[in-house]
């Protein structure tokens, strides 16, 4: 059966907010069932999920944001993100939406590393996961190579960088991920650059991309969460 593709415009039209720490957050909410957290990637949104939303909310409650910095979530210029944060921001939206019981988790890429904090947090009592996909991320930070974009977001020159970063670098980058028979239309490029250029998104590029060296600093407490492997 072929995915349900949701137009970025409907997934917009849909989408809800709450405030977090003085910030606009959009989310969006579907289905019944069990609650199941869908937690996206760098540097997109979480339409990053708009062919699984459907599918998924079938079954479960879906459940998803644009985290902070991203899509059409607010994107300060003077802050300090965090993937810390971020977690805190994914248990503030269950708060608001009064999710009590444990809670599935799928993530990817920069997802991943804020599904890794919250299984640390479910050991240490501060969060209750039922189960946890990660899909293709940097879980280790030593196995994990950075495209040359990302280097030179993290470099000192990194805000110019960030600022020059246009609609056809995001097509070269998303040129060395995707594979030849997955590649996204123009039309989808498009759309993932509406959400990356809304808010002057570019501008923050170079302070989100701190993600890659905060991975190394709680390496050794998220892997040793996910080797407990008591989690589904």
């Amino acid at each position: 059966m072929p995915l349900a593709e949701i137009p970025l415009r409907i997934w917009r039209q849909r989408a809800q907010s709450f405030e977090f720490r003085g910030h606009t957050i959009r989310y969006w909410v579907a289905g019944q069932g069990e609650p199941l957290l869908l937690i996206h990637g760098f540097p997109t949104a979480s339409w990053d999920w708009h062919y699984l939303w459907q599918p998924l909310a079938q079954r479960y409650q879906v459940i998803a944001c644009d985290m902070l910095g991203f899509g059409d979530s607010a994107k300060p210029l003077d802050h300090a993100y965090c993937l810390l944060e971020q977690a805190d921001l994914q248990q503030a939206l269950l708060e608001h939406l009064w999710v009590r019981q444990p809670v599935h988790v799928l993530a990817h890429d920069y997802g991943d590393s804020v599904a890794q904090e919250l299984l640390a947090r479910h050991y240490e009592g501060l969060f209750q996961m039922a189960s946890c996909v990660f899909l293709n991320g940097g879980l280790f930070p030593e196995t994990h190579r950075p495209a040359l974009v990302q280097k030179l977001l993290l470099s000192p020159l990194g805000w110019m960088i960030g600022r020059a970063f246009g609609r056809n670098a995001l097509a070269n980058s998303f040129g060395q991920i995707f594979g030849p028979a997955t590649r996204p239309s123009e039309s989808a490029l498009d759309d993932f650059w509406s959400l990356i250029e809304s808010q002057e998104g570019p501008r923050i590029l170079h302070k989100l991309i701190t993600y890659i060296p905060q991975r190394r600093q709680q390496r050794d407490r998220w892997v040793a969460a996910m080797q407990r492997g008591e989690v589904a």
